[in-house]
Parts: C-alpha cells; sequence; structure tokens
C-alpha cells in the first residue's frame, strides 16, 4: 500500500520482506563498512521508489549508546532535493508510529542482529 507520493513520480511506501534483498544490494553499492559491522543496516522500514524501481530505503539503526538514528541509503539515483524529502518523510514516519521496534533500542538491536544473520552479512 502506498503511504504517500511526491513530485517525480517519487512513491515512498513500507518495506515487505520481498524488498529486503533489493535493498541489501541498494547497501552492499554504496557501504565501504567492513562486514563486522553491518549493523548499519539496521532495520529498513520505508522505501523510495520511482516507478517500479526501488531506489532509496530508510533504515532504524541502533548506536552503541543505544540511540536509534534514522539512516537512508540510495542507489545513487535520489537527487537532493528528493533526499531531503525522504528523510522529512520518514522521520515524520517515525513520529506517528507507537511499536516497539521504532522506540525501543534493545529490541532494535535484536532485530537488527536477526537480519544480519538472516542475509549473511
Amino acid at each position: 500500500m502506498e503511504s504517500g507520493t511526491t513530485k517525480k513520480e517519487l512513491k515512498f511506501s513500507e518495506v515487505y520482506v520481498s524488498d529486503i534483498k533489493i535493498l541489501k544490494t541498494i547497501f552492499d553499492q554504496v557501504s565501504d563498512i567492513n562486514s563486522t559491522d553491518q549493523k548499519s543496516f539496521g532495520v529498513p522500514y520505508l522505501i523510495a521508489k520511482k516507478g517500479d524501481e526501488i531506489i532509496a530505503f530508510a533504515s532504524l539503526i541502533a548506536d552503541q549508546n543505544h540511540k536509534i538514528n534514522l539512516g537512508i541509503y540510495d542507489n545513487g539515483n535520489l537527487d537532493n532535493e528528493d533526499k531531503k524529502e525522504f528523510s522529512q518523510y520518514s522521520s515524520d514516519f517515525l513520529k506517528e508510529k507507537k511499536e516497539a521496534t521504532f522506540n525501543n533500542a534493545e529490541l532494535l538491536i535484536k532485530n537488527t542482529e536477526r537480519i544480519s544473520q538472516w542475509l549473511n552479512f
């Protein structure tokens, strides 16, 4: 279900399990992080699409101080204006969510580890 749209046919929607492999590909393309620190992939929760192509995703990432941060990863097809808009939309989306994953750093860390294991980071 599409959550919202913007100009230039950029569409935002929640992440589905079927999207995860594409998101990992985007992450691998932009990441220069070594394999022991793949926790920066986080827990993806929103995607940005142009047409049918996923070009970016927003992910929740817990840092070493258990602070929850937002990460935006894109495949290079997201210009600065669109990236800013996606970042703002992602932040606003988080403010509306009350689920534990979005607010509990310990749970986020556990979910990040599960995703990392599933994707064989």
